[in-house]
């Protein structure tokens, strides 16, 4: 029962055989419908939503990479579908939040858990971002949600509330959690640093999101069999050099509007965008052979 018109009425057991444990929150089942582990009688969440609708998204890229693109808009379609159900029945707009869980009597719960409605992501409304943002940084949550949110706030311009995070992870209750270290690299490399692979079509993208005039660099990162090397001046320059055996495509972008980006000294033209929150970004695409070095400044 976990089709888009089913998915909210689902029973609590869908097998009234099981063995029903007392005073356990799992009924002696081996699966819950969400990360979430305290609350009993969960019958949906809004991350197994999430989750579902962007498996469905997944789905329909590999469809379009394999030509049947009837099986794709189905896919994309349905993908919506889900999305839609969080916009529109889990939002609650007197708290300003999304509520995360459901219970076997329709009552919802604003638990822990707005990180996967960012992370996949669901939303693309400004004002719900934010207000996901601001929960992340007033509320009190575990390690296991927290680890995930350092990527987001610097995919989302605040910087300083990421690194003020990361560095309290060392110190933190169940810090040597597997996912919590592969969290955090993927808040550096993602988050801060802008790695933004696209195997399909051999495309990296990066853009530097840390303080202005702070330098980060990656070294030997794995890439399509190969390893890639990120140097960031700030926001000012970049470097990429590409070990990864064969040409690749650098998509490399600078936080604001800019006309020109300079590629090895020589002037291009920028492209101007904006993400979900309206600021603004320029970018110009450079092709990078094997074994060779690019540089992309804002400065001649």
């Amino acid at each position: 029962m976990l089709e888009p018109e089913q998915v909210m009425h689902r029973p609590l057991l869908l097998n009234d055989k099981v063995t029903r444990e007392q005073g356990n929150n799992f009924y002696g089942c081996r699966g819950i419908p969400s990360y979430t582990e305290g609350i009993p009688r969960l019958t949906m969440s809004a991350d197994l939503l999430a989750i579902i609708s962007n498996a469905m998204k997944a789905y329909a890229e590999m469809c379009t990479m394999e030509d049947n693109e009837q099986e794709a808009r189905q896919a994309r379609a349905k993908s919506e579908q889900y999305s839609e159900i969080i916009e529109s029945q889990w939002w609650d707009a007197k708290n300003n939040r999304y509520n995360m869980l459901v219970n076997d009597s329709g009552q919802f719960h604003s638990q822990q858990g707005m990180e996967f409605l960012l992370h996949y992501p669901i939303t693309t409304r400004a004002e719900r971002i934010n207000s996901c943002l601001d929960h992340f940084e007033t509320r009190p949550q575990a390690i296991e949600q927290i680890s995930y949110q350092p990527a987001l706030l610097y995919r989302y311009n605040r910087a300083h509330a990421a690194d003020s995070l990361i560095a309290l992870f060392p110190d933190m209750p169940r810090a040597l959690y597997p996912e919590v270290s592969y969290a955090l690299i993927e808040g550096i490399v993602t988050g801060l640093m802008g790695v933004e692979p696209n195997a399909q079509h051999r495309i990296l993208s990066t853009v530097y999101r840390g303080d202005d005039n702070d330098k980060a660099e990656l070294t030997d990162v794995p890439l399509w069999g190969g390893k890639i090397d990120l140097r960031h001046d700030g926001k000012l320059a970049s470097r990429l050099t590409n070990n990864t055996g064969a040409r690749l495509t650098w998509i490399v972008k600078f936080a604001g509007k800019h006309r020109n980006i300079y590629i090895n000294g020589k002037r291009r033209k920028a492209v101007r965008m904006m993400d979900e929150l309206g600021k603004a970004y320029s970018k110009v695409k450079v092709q990078i052979p094997a074994n060779q070095t690019a540089e992309a400044s804002l400065r001649k």
